[in-house]
């Protein structure tokens, strides 16, 4: 065997002796939403499919290649149903009934911006909020904000144009949030930590429900409601206190990780 295959074979050994790996249980798992730890989340899917093409030239019923298209991100969240809805009167009350503008500070993300050319770690990116009724300073819009936006001002000199666009943007801005449909883009963090100290964190971003579902029989003793969403991005699932990886991201053997396999 060459130097360098024997050099190599040291190096995955080194790596396999030196995994040491940690679990968790249903029990060692919180969920938060919006930095509000979630109390009734029993159950979390997520599901990354992709489009995949074949392509074909005559003669031949073989695929030649394979070409890859859109990503989708998608997923079920499931609560237990105690006295009130697990959503609208639980992690989102402050906002269930009031209206859109007054609300919307409630709702933000760090995954807006998912540009493949940008460093660093999506987590590390600023909160953007994902409701936006007011303008930079912080007003609702109104008719000069839409005169300005759309160079307007000689064209509709009487203003009737910008007023109408103003009248019907705050006919929605001051609906009420009824059902969680109205919901905007939200960050659902999932962090797990056992007895042991052990702790692990993912996140689900951007996350945008889609459908609800509940419902009661004589015969369940408890009640779920149910949810689909879709989303833009996942991080997986990271170890946060892997006492076999130094700092700079190199594997220790057992003996000095202070474990074994």
């Amino acid at each position: 065997m060459t130097n360098s295959a024997t050099s190599t074979v040291k190096q995955l050994q080194q790596v396999s002796d030196s995994s040491v790996y940690r679990s968790f249980s249903g029990a060692n798992i919180y969920a938060t939403i919006g930095h509000r730890q979630v109390a009734t989340l029993q159950s979390v899917t997520v599901s990354i499919t992709r489009e995949v093409a074949a392509l074909y030239s005559f003669g031949d019923a073989n695929p030649k290649s394979f070409v890859r298209g859109k990503r989708g991100i998608a997923g079920t969240l499931v609560f237990t149903q105690y006295d009130r809805h697990a959503l609208l009167q639980d992690i989102f009350a402050d906002a269930y009934g009031q209206s859109l503008i007054s609300s919307q500070s409630d709702f933000s993300t760090q995954f807006a911006d998912l540009n493949p050319t940008l460093g660093g770690s999506l987590l590390g990116q600023g909160y953007v909020p994902t409701r936006n009724f007011t303008n930079p300073n912080g007003n609702q819009f109104g008719a000069n904000d839409f005169k300005n936006a759309l160079g307007i001002s000689e064209t509709d000199a009487d203003g009737s144009l910008a007023d109408e666009l103003s009248t019907l943007y705050n006919l929605v801005a001051q609906s009420k949030l009824r059902y969680t449909d109205q919901i905007p883009e939200f960050d659902i963090h999932i962090t797990l930590i056992n007895e042991n100290g052990d702790a692990a964190f993912c996140a689900i971003g951007g996350v945008l429900l889609v459908n609800e579902g509940w419902g009661y029989t004589l015969d369940d003793l408890t009640s779920e409601s149910a949810f689909t969403y879709v989303a833009r991005a996942i991080t997986p699932l990271t170890s946060l206190t892997d006492r076999g990886v130094t700092g700079n991201g190199s594997r220790l053997m057992p003996s000095q990780a202070g474990g074994s396999r």
